[in-house]
C-alpha cells in the first residue's frame, strides 16, 4: 500500500497507473503516467518510492525530478505524460596524445586520409590555362633545420561517470602519443616538433627522425620530378633526361645518367655513367667518380675520377684528372696540376684539347682583379684633387663645403682601403697561380694526333701550345724542368732524363695573358702563337 494525500491507495493500483522505465544504458529513468491517473493519486514519496523500488538511486537530484513530474501532474491531469525523473553521468572518455603533422609534412597514408575525406570540390584543382610542369611535380618535400615539423598533443585524461542506479561507469583511459625521435629532432615545452638539421622527414610510428640522406629507390623521372635537397642524395637506378638533382651535400647514383643536370656541395659519384647527349651537365664541389662520361659538361673542385672513358666531354677539375684506365677522345679536359690517362684522341684524329697549370677561373679573377685597380685608384686619385681644392678655400667654408669635405675624405679613405686590398687579393692570387705552374700530363699508352696540349709558360703571362702532329706511343710524363720548359720523359719515373717536348711535337708560345676560357678559345688545330725555337 502507498501513502497519497493521508489515503491508502493500493501499490497495485498504483503501479498500473505509474510505470518506471529506465534506459538501456541507465543513464536516464522515466516516469510513464497513465491518463486516468489523478492528482490526488500520485505525490513525490510515492513517486520516489516507485523509482527506488526499480533501482533508481534517490539522490537530491532526482527529488527535484520527482518534484517536477508531480507538478506536471497537477497542471495537466487526465493526461498521459512522460517525465525524467533521474538522470546519470555520462563517463567522459580520455583523448589519446596525438602527433599532427604540418600539412607540406603529413606521411603518405595520412595524406591518402585527408584527400579522401575531403568533398569531391576540395580535391579537384582549379582550371587553369597554365601548362603543367611535370618535371617540377615534388615528390619528397625537403625539411630545413629550424622548421617545425609536427606538434605534439599531450593526453587528456578522462572522468568516471555513475549511471542512476548508483553505479559507477569507468572511462577509457589515455594514453600519451606513440613517439621516440633522436637528436635529429627536438619537442619544445609546448609540443613542438622542430627540425635540428636538414633532411627528409621519417616517420615509423613510435620513432620520428630527419635523416640527412634521400634515397630514391627507382628513377629520377616523373615520378620525382626534380630533386632540390639540403643533405644527401642516393639514386639506386638512375636519372632520366631532362631531370635535374641537387644536393647540398654528396650525391651518389648506382646506375646510368641520361642528359641531366647534377650539382652536389661536396661528392659525387655516378657508378652506371653519364651519357647526356651534349645537353647534360654535372658539377661538384669536391671529388667526382663516375665509370664514365659521354658528352657531358664537368666541373669538379678538386678531383676527377674516370674508370674507363671520356668522349666528347668538357671537363674542369681543380686539381687533377685521374682516369689511368680511360680512353679520351674529343671534347676537351682541364686541371689544375695533374692529367693521367691512358689514351688521348683516336685513329680518326679527333679534336682534343688538354690544359694544365692554371684554372679558367682564376685566369678569369686575375684580369678582373687587375681590370678594376686602376679604376679604384682613379677615383682615389680624384677625389685627392678635390679635397686639395677644398682645403686651399681661404676663410670659413660654407655648411654645403664642408658637407663635402666630409664625402670627399670619406670617399679618399674607402678607396684607398680598397686600393690595398685590391692589391693584397692580387699578390695572394698570383701565389695560387705560381703554385699551380707545376704540371704533369701522363699518358700510359697513345696520344695521338689532333691533340693540343695548353699550359702557362715563361714569362707567367705566356702560354705554352702544344701541338702533336703525329702519334706518340706512351708511356710518357710531360711536365716542367727547373727553368719553366716542357720535357717530356719516356719513364713515369721522377728520376728518368727528360727530353725537350719541341722535339717530338710542335711548341709555342702566346705572349698573352692566360685566357679566361683557354679551351674554347683554341679550336683544334689552331697554330701556335711562334714556333719555339
Amino acid at each position: 500500500m502507498f501513502l497519497a494525500e493521508d489515503r491508502f491507495v493500493p501499490a497495485d493500483f498504483i503501479k498500473r497507473l505509474v510505470r518506471i522505465v529506465l534506459s538501456e544504458d541507465k543513464l536516464e529513468a522515466r516516469a510513464l503516467f497513465d491518463a486516468t491517473l489523478a492528482p490526488e493519486q500520485i505525490d513525490e514519496p510515492t513517486l520516489c518510492a516507485l523509482a527506488s523500488e526499480a533501482g533508481v538511486l534517490i539522490s537530491p537530484e532526482v527529488r527535484e525530478l520527482v518534484k517536477v513530474a508531480v507538478a506536471t501532474i497537477c497542471r495537466a491531469p487526465r493526461a498521459a505524460h512522460e517525465v525524467v525523473i533521474a538522470r546519470g553521468q555520462a563517463p567522459v572518455h580520455g583523448t589519446h596524445g596525438r602527433v599532427i603533422f604540418a600539412p607540406e609534412f603529413l606521411p603518405a597514408a595520412q595524406r591518402t586520409e585527408a584527400a579522401a575525406s575531403k568533398p569531391p570540390s576540395a580535391t579537384e584543382a582549379p582550371e587553369s590555362s597554365e601548362p603543367v610542369n611535370h618535371y617540377a611535380r615534388a615528390a619528397f618535400t625537403p625539411v630545413l633545420r629550424g622548421t617545425i615539423i609536427a606538434r605534439v598533443e599531450p593526453a587528456v585524461e578522462g572522468v568516471d561517470g555513475r549511471d542512476v542506479t548508483g553505479r559507477s561507469l569507468a572511462c577509457k583511459r589515455a594514453t600519451e602519443a606513440p613517439i621516440n625521435h633522436d637528436d635529429s629532432v627536438s619537442v619544445g615545452p609546448d609540443g613542438a616538433v622542430v627540425a635540428r638539421q636538414n633532411g627528409i622527414l621519417s616517420w615509423r610510428p613510435p620513432l620520428l627522425r630527419v635523416i640527412d640522406t634521400l634515397e630514391v629507390e627507382g628513377f629520377v623521372d616523373f615520378s620525382t620530378g626534380h630533386i632540390d635537397f639540403p643533405g644527401s642524395v642516393l639514386i639506386h637506378r638512375g636519372v632520366r633526361d631532362l631531370f635535374k638533382v641537387h644536393a647540398d651535400r654528396s650525391l651518389a647514383v648506382r646506375g646510368l645518367v641520361e642528359a641531366a643536370e647534377l650539382s652536389a656541395a661536396l661528392d659525387t659519384s655516378i657508378s652506371g655513367g653519364m651519357a647526356a647527349k651534349r645537353t647534360g651537365s654535372l658539377q661538384t664541389g669536391r671529388d667526382l667518380r663516375a665509370n664514365y662520361l659521354n658528352n657531358v659538361r664537368v666541373r669538379v673542385g678538386r678531383d676527377a675520377s674516370i674508370e674507363s672513358e671520356l668522349i666528347n666531354c668538357d671537363v674542369v677539375a681543380g686539381r687533377s684528372i685521374l682516369a689511368p684506365r680511360c680512353v679520351m677522345a674529343g671534347g676537351s679536359a682541364c686541371a689544375g696540376s695533374l692529367i693521367d690517362l691512358r689514351t688521348v684522341g683516336s685513329e680518326s684524329r679527333v679534336a682534343t684539347q688538354l690544359c694544365l697549370g692554371t684554372l679558367p677561373e682564376l685566369a678569369a679573377l686575375r684580369t678582373a682583379l687587375r681590370s678594376l685597380l686602376p679604376e679604384v685608384q682613379a677615383r682615389q686619385s680624384a677625389a685627392a684633387e678635390q679635397l686639395a681644392q677644398l682645403k686651399g678655400v681661404k676663410g670659413k667654408l660654407s655648411p654645403r663645403q664642408a658637407e663635402s669635405l666630409t664625402e670627399l675624405e670619406f670617399e679618399a679613405a674607402s678607396a684607398s682601403t680598397l686600393c690595398e686590398r685590391l692589391d693584397a687579393a692580387g699578390r695572394n692570387l698570383d701565389d695560387v697561380i705560381a703554385r699551380r705552374t707545376r704540371i704533369e700530363l701522363i699518358v700510359r699508352d697513345r696520344i695521338f694526333s689532333g691533340v693540343t696540349l695548353r699550359c702557362p709558360g715563361a714569362p707567367s703571362d705566356a702560354t705554352w701550345i702544344v701541338q702533336f702532329t703525329t702519334d706518340l706511343k706512351g708511356p710518357v710524363r710531360i711536365t716542367t724542368d727547373g727553368h719553366g720548359r716542357l720535357i717530356i720523359r719516356e719513364s713515369l719515373a721522377d728520376d728518368s732524363e727528360g727530353v725537350d717536348l719541341a722535339k717530338v711535337a710542335k711548341v709555342g708560345t702566346e705572349a698573352a695573358p692566360w685566357p679566361g676560357n683557354p679551351i674554347s678559345a683554341t679550336a683544334a688545330g689552331s697554330q701556335p702563337g711562334r714556333a719555339a725555337a
